[in-house]
């Protein structure tokens, strides 16, 4: 956990922006915690310019998931920023839900592009055609990547271990 101080600076600076008061708000919302700090960084792009803005999207988020019981595996900031950050990159690119979702059955280890793109003849549509076609999966994998969903690795990738293991959707 991050002291308050630091996460405000982080938030600052990740943001670009100067509004202190809604940078200590923001991350009083998010329990200091690193990680939801860090989700948070590719919130600010396109719907989520302003600290402000993004701490009224992480309050209606949380009450969206809090309707359906409180997470058990994860503090609530991280599920929240989470979420919101699969809506976002959902958004951007609607066939990265379906890889998110694929890869969260298959292992938050290294994930090869290659497996997928093999394995493509076995999914259905539209995510068999994202995985036929090196633009539309970049595209797809891009979308997650700015979201902090995932990071690259050579020809693969991994999953943020949040993601492993559950429906994201």
């Amino acid at each position: 956990m991050f002291e308050r101080t630091e996460s405000v600076k982080f938030l600052l600076r990740r943001t670009g922006q100067r509004d202190e008061k809604a940078a200590e708000a923001l991350a009083e919302a998010l329990g200091d915690l690193p990680l939801a700090l860090g989700t948070s960084r590719s919130l600010h792009q396109g719907d989520w310019d302003i600290l402000r803005g993004l701490l009224e999207a992480i309050s209606e988020e949380r009450n969206e998931i809090m309707r359906y019981g409180k997470p058990d595996t994860y503090p609530e900031t991280i599920a929240t920023t989470w979420e919101i950050s699969v809506k976002a990159a959902t958004k951007e690119m609607p066939e990265s839900l379906d890889l998110l979702n694929l890869c969260a059955y298959l292992s938050p280890d290294l994930i090869l592009r290659s497996m997928l793109v093999k394995g493509s003849e076995h999914l259905p549509d539209p995510l068999a055609s994202v995985f036929k076609n090196d633009v539309e999966m970049d595209k797809a994998l891009a979308s997650l990547r700015k979201y902090s969903l995932i990071d690259f690795s050579g020809d693969g990738f991994f999953i943020h271990r949040m993601g492993a293991g559950r429906d994201s959707g």
